[in-house]
């Protein structure tokens, strides 16, 4: 399990700071024009960034939170102060005056808890309240209005409700919950851009890796779209899926599975029951990845999974022995290694070819 500072290191890392000529939607633009809009954005990616430096210095929870994968969910500590910063830029009025009722109220809405504490650590960010907020009794409830300003770059409150209204809509369908997480938390601009033109871009979800296999990926993109090859992105609160399907076969080729603990290649194979041999010459870290895939259910029970899957699953041998593998859910390869990377480069060419 990460511990909490880690998480926010990562976190941290996958703020956006560089920010290309990107598209804005007037009906985002909450009345400002582009320039500040563009200021704002670069300085609320400073404030995240300074943010997450406070967050790293907050102890992890004492009680463990696993996802039903067995991955760390977000801590509260980590998805509180960025929920409670994401109500803060919906209330905010043209004068960055907010209504404590109807924040508390917003903040309550979102499972939002211990209000007062996550306000004093965003003060240690740089935020300063026109009221007292250090009493661990202070409640939103009877705060009455009050002014927020981020000395340190005022303009970084512009980029605050202009990300925050962004992603008040659906964005492919993903919870608001994880869209504050992967999106408002990461500064991500794309979400200003009208919504059937938002996407994640790989080297941007990607900060959390080695650089090596940051890069990896990146290449990795480059090559499946070159290929006549398109993709489609979906995320939860701390993983991301780019699934690549073939233009020309229609078929589904590899999705790469990017969270905080983990990344595989998840390759979409049709050579594996054709080819005898295909895995002859592949690293051990690929071997094992395919070995320990997911068993085919009716190898022990006809009856079990999906009807449509009869004479579908993958059913090989490697190394002297037989398998039967769930078609759906194989294979996740590790890129970890150079040669397992290398190698899941060349298997990919390889069905593409076919």
């Amino acid at each position: 399990m990460l511990e909490l500072n880690e998480m926010a290191t990562l976190m941290q890392s996958n703020v956006i700071r560089e920010f290309p000529d990107y598209a804005i939607d007037e009906a985002f633009m909450q009345g400002f024009d582009e320039t500040d809009v563009r200021k704002g954005v670069q300085g609320f990616s400073g404030l995240l960034t300074r943010l997450f430096e406070v967050l790293k210095n907050c102890e992890t929870p004492a009680k463990e939170a696993l996802s039903w994968k067995g991955q760390t969910n977000i801590y509260t500590d980590l998805k509180s102060p960025l929920t409670l910063l994401y109500c803060m830029g919906l209330c905010a009025d043209d004068s960055q005056h907010i209504d404590g009722s109807v924040l508390g109220d917003m903040y309550k809405k979102l499972h939002g808890a211990n209000a007062g504490q996550y306000m004093r650590l965003l003060q240690d960010a740089g935020f300063a309240f026109s009221m007292d907020i250090s009493a661990k009794s202070f409640q939103l409830a009877k705060a009455g209005t009050f002014a927020v300003t981020y000395p340190d770059d005022p303009s970084a409150l512009i980029g605050l409700q202009v990300m925050a209204h962004a992603i008040n809509r659906p964005i492919k369908a993903a919870s608001l919950k994880d869209c504050i997480v992967c999106i408002f938390g990461r500064c991500d601009y794309n979400a200003l851009a009208s919504p059937k033109a938002f996407d994640f871009r790989i080297g941007e979800v990607a900060n959390v890796l080695p650089v090596v296999q940051k890069q990896y990926l990146v290449d990795l993109h480059e090559h499946l779209m070159s290929n006549q090859c398109k993709y489609e992105t979906k995320y939860g609160v701390n993983e991301y899926a780019f699934a690549y399907t073939s233009q020309a076969t229609k078929a589904k080729v590899c999705t790469v599975l990017l969270s905080m603990e983990t990344c595989f290649v998840k390759i979409n194979t049709r050579l594996i029951t054709t080819q005898p041999g295909l895995l002859d010459d592949a690293p051990e870290g690929i071997r094992d990845a395919v070995k320990g895939g997911y068993n085919c259910a009716k190898k022990n029970d006809p009856e079990a999974c999906n009807s449509r899957c009869v004479d579908k699953n993958l059913v090989f041998e490697l190394d002297g022995t037989q398998y039967v593998k769930c078609r759906i859910f194989n294979f996740a390869l590790p890129i970890g290694e150079t040669a397992d990377r290398a190698y899941i480069m060349e298997w990919l060419v390889k069905e593409m070819a076919v």
